[in-house]
């Protein structure tokens, strides 16, 4: 598994934007996407191999598994959930090259079985149960979607459940990016909305540290259709009528029915509800502004929605926080994975050779990785100030002088040396001070 690409599941609640953002980070609208529950079974995305782009169909009802073209993706999802075991997606996209996408069911589902297929995949029970020791989950890293940002009325619930996530294989929010992917919806009115949404994040920052790494904000929606081919002809035209109508453009925005009602002698229904559904009203507005500098073109509007979207910046904190790090993450997880087999057959000996090579100059990463971890899980009893100093040190972030990293050292060889220090925080501090104490060396010699 150390040569494979790192395993990024797309998870969260029904209908939050789970797979209109997994089309727009693949760029190809792939995964069908409407009001309703549509997906029942985990779609696995990587690369291309030699046969090319295809889908692979693996059967539950039977053995083997069945080949369609990428263009048959819709055929694919209309198949009936009980004869699908997983599908495959193999794709000639840049983003796969080192990172396989999963796209999930919704976590609460009114189908059970499609929950218990994320649940599956994450190496959790239903109930959110522990697993055992032996249990261990598909995914490396996890993308949570939500729709509702810190400090809503549904966020606790959210928050709940996604804690729950946290017992399977990806213990702590090292390993975890929340993305709120519909801020478009969220009553900014003329307010930037990523803008507005990014500062909400910032303000609830202790609500969400305790589960993830990073938050970002972005509307899945218009990154699809800037990047997905959408922007034909036909949607062009529909837009340029409605952004010269006389008056009350803005107002058509304020529903899909009054958006029809407005366009119903020039743009037929259905044509009125595709620009309602692809441009969303914060959409319109754009196209707006570019048709009244008489600068509406594909190219243009394409460029303002994928910019509006922030699917950009989103991609840019996946570099940083899963791919940067990719290897040591599948290196972490091997030796995870192999403990569990050896402590579950009692295997001392391979559970010793583990620790010494932990505790070598070779291990050093994984176990600066181990105390990030640490660091960040909410049940370490850290001080105010302290968890976030250890996440920029063992994250390799530290940009101190040597002076300040020696005296930092010497700070925390303090907790560790006085008597009733947990056992878990005397570990850390330990780690803390040797890490320091390396930085203040390596600085002093450049």
């Amino acid at each position: 598994m150390l040569d494979r690409p790192l395993r990024a599941a797309i998870v969260g609640d029904v209908n939050v934007g789970k797979s209109t953002l997994v089309n727009a980070l693949l760029r190809h609208r792939i995964v069908v996407t409407h009001h309703a529950e549509n997906t029942a079974w985990n779609w696995w995305f990587q690369a291309a191999g030699p046969d090319g782009p295809r889908i692979r169909v693996i059967r539950r009802d039977r053995p083997g598994e069945d080949t369609y073209k990428i263009t048959d993706s819709a055929e694919v999802a209309a198949l009936p959930a009980a004869s699908v075991e997983k599908v495959i997606a193999e794709l000639d996209e840049p983003v796969l090259a080192d990172l396989t996408i999963i796209d999930t069911p919704g976590l609460h589902s009114q189908v059970q079985e499609n929950s218990g297929r994320t649940a599956d995949l994450l190496g959790v029970h239903p109930r959110g149960e522990q697993e055992t020791l032996a249990g261990v989950g598909k995914a490396d890293v996890l993308i949570y979607v939500s729709d509702q940002l810190p400090g809503s009325s549904d966020a606790e619930r959210i928050a709940g459940g996604f804690r729950r996530l946290g017992v399977g294989s990806i213990k702590t929010p090292v390993d975890i990016l929340l993305v709120f992917a519909q801020v478009d919806k969220l009553g900014f009115k003329s307010q930037n909305p990523l803008a507005r949404a990014a500062e909400i994040a910032a303000a609830h920052r202790p609500e969400w540290e305790s589960v993830a790494w990073n938050v970002k904000p972005v509307i899945a929606q218009l990154a699809q259709t800037a990047r997905c081919g959408v922007l034909d002809a036909s949607l062009l035209g529909a837009l340029r009528k409605l952004a010269a109508l006389p008056k009350g453009r803005e107002a058509a925005c304020r529903s899909v029915d009054m958006l029809v009602r407005r366009l119903n002698t020039q743009v037929d229904e259905s044509g009125a509800k595709d620009l309602w559904q692809n441009l969303l009203p914060y959409g319109l507005s754009l196209g707006f502004a570019l048709a009244d500098r008489g600068e509406l073109t594909a190219e243009n509007l394409a460029a303002a929605l994928e910019k509006a979207s922030g699917i950009a910046a989103l991609e840019s904190v996946i570099n940083d926080i899963f791919r940067r790090r990719q290897g040591l993450l599948r290196s972490a997880i091997a030796m995870r994975r192999l403990s569990h087999a050896a402590f579950a057959d009692g295997d001392t000996r391979t559970l010793s050779r583990i620790e010494d090579m932990y505790a070598s100059a070779y291990g050093r990463e994984l176990r600066d990785l181990n105390d990030l971890r640490t660091a960040s899980d909410q049940n370490t009893p850290l001080r105010p100030g302290q968890r976030e100093e250890l996440r920029v040190l063992f994250s390799g972030d530290y940009a101190g002088t040597p002076g300040e990293a020696a005296k930092a050292a010497v700070r925390w060889l303090r907790p560790a040396n006085v008597p009733g220090t947990p056992p878990v925080l005397r570990t850390l501090a330990l780690h803390a001070a040797a890490a320091y104490g390396r930085l203040a060396e390596s600085k002093e010699s450049r």
